[in-house]
């Protein structure tokens, strides 16, 4: 079983968890210890189960982009390319979700 782990960077930890729960996909948060500088306010972990797409995570990561045009993911492949996406479909999203070893989640609107 793979597990993938989502860094959920500034403010948008609750509407991403929001968005992850509306579509029913199980998760873990880890909130990183308060004491320690760090980058991201938490990380998300997902489990696949084998023969089991990431349909429902990549519309979660379509609708994220699509929402907002401060909103973006970072993908990190498992070839530790990395890429900035901005705007993409849940098509784009589960194919590139099959290659990917970690994934960013950040809002740059300062609120």
């Amino acid at each position: 079983m793979l597990t993938l782990s989502i860094h959920v960077f500034r403010d948008c930890s609750s509407p991403f968890i929001s968005m992850l729960k509306e579509h029913r996909i199980d998760f873990t948060s880890e909130a990183l210890p308060g004491d320690k500088r760090k980058a991201c306010a938490d990380v998300i972990k997902i489990r696949k189960q084998e023969n089991k797409s990431w349909s429902h995570l990549a519309a979660v990561v379509g609708s994220w982009v699509s929402s907002s045009p401060t909103r973006k993911v970072i993908i990190t492949t498992t070839e530790y390319d990395v890429s900035h996406i901005q705007i993409f479909s849940e098509k784009e999203a589960e194919y590139l979700l099959g290659m990917v070893r970690t994934l960013s989640v950040i809002d740059t609107d300062s609120h």
